[in-house]
């Protein structure tokens, strides 16, 4: 057997296996909390994209964009937000804030916004949210209590899913992770 010189450096393989075993062993312990983060940020994100897009609704509103076009020859007096399809909600002025119309007269659909797939707002039929171009209140219709659910398709788990809270007032805000329903 030859011998070694001191001067000669490196590593065995059995210490080489031992440091690989310890590699994969914190790579499998991490990847499911990792991946637990990622599905936890998709909900924050379309969260953050449906308020938003219910705070430039308002904004509009208050501005009075479209309060010189007519709807059925009656004023625009709101800008709205239609909740009908869990993956997508359409964005609209209206004359009155009595009905969630199931479809829209001429000029008055004004875009819409599809949510990441396999996230979606927690209704069932047509609910609506008007925001009055007076002063930027808030009239729901269809609505059960005054908060809209964001979350995976699907899911019933805690973390899975957030609140997005609003009051008659105009103010729109984030609540909690909670479990979805």
């Amino acid at each position: 057997m030859p011998r070694l010189n001191p001067s000669d450096k490196g590593f065995t393989l059995i210490e080489l296996l031992i440091v690989i075993t310890i590699m994969i062993s914190i790579t499998v312990a991490i990847v499911p909390s990792f991946a637990g983060y990622i599905r936890n940020q998709g909900v924050k994100q379309a969260n953050e994209q449906v308020k938003s897009d219910l705070r430039n609704i308002q904004n509009k509103a208050v501005t009075g964009a479209l309060s010189d076009q007519t709807i059925n020859s009656n004023p625009v007096a709101y800008w709205a937000v239609r909740f009908s399809n869990a993956a997508r909600y359409e964005y609209f002025v209206s004359d009155v804030a009595t009905s969630c119309p199931a479809s829209f007269s001429a000029g008055q659909l004004q875009g819409y916004a599809d949510l990441t797939v396999g996230i979606e707002v927690k209704s069932s039929g047509n609910k609506c949210i008007f925001f009055n171009m007076a002063n930027g209140s808030i009239s729901t219709i269809n609505f059960p209590s005054t908060n809209l659910i964001v979350g995976y398709v699907g899911s019933t788990k805690t973390g899975d899913c957030r609140r997005i809270q609003f009051n008659n007032s105009g103010l729109i805000y984030s609540g909690t992770s909670q479990v979805c329903t």
